[in-house]
């Protein structure tokens, strides 16, 4: 009887020491559930920051295009309304030399006729006082 009841009580204590060490397995495997699905969510939280940045990055970069094709176009405007003032400049400078040119032409020209009538005059007055 007491063997039985030793028999007994090993198989209990065996049983419990086997519950128990099931218990523990069962809770180290939840422990590593818990930290594997911590991990997979720092991981997604982590790609989704990356994902956020990476889109900043290339709203960033397409501004920055933008905002240089703008300035790009706004120099060559600019560019172009300084060579425009530039032809019309040299096309009135040019325009105001020949109508000098004009006037200087005829004055020299106004000034030989008045120059020849002089002339003519005094050739008159000599034949006159030659005749006389």
């Amino acid at each position: 009887a007491r063997e039985a009841a030793e028999a007994k009580a090993a198989a209990v204590a065996a049983t419990e020491t086997a519950a128990r060490e099931a218990a523990e397995q069962k809770a180290a495997a939840a422990q590593r559930a818990a930290e594997e699905k911590a991990e997979a969510k720092s991981r997604l939280e982590q790609s989704k920051l990356d994902t956020a940045r990476q889109q900043q990055e290339a709203r960033a970069a397409e501004a920055a295009k933008k905002e240089a094709a703008a300035r790009e176009a706004a120099e060559a405007k600019a560019a172009a309304v300084a060579a425009t003032e530039t032809a019309a400049r040299e096309a009135a400078e040019q325009k105001a030399a020949a109508a000098q040119r004009a006037a200087e032409e005829k004055a020299e020209a106004k000034s030989r006729l008045e120059q020849s009538k002089l002339d003519t005059a005094r050739q008159q007055q000599e034949a006159r006082a030659a005749e006389a």
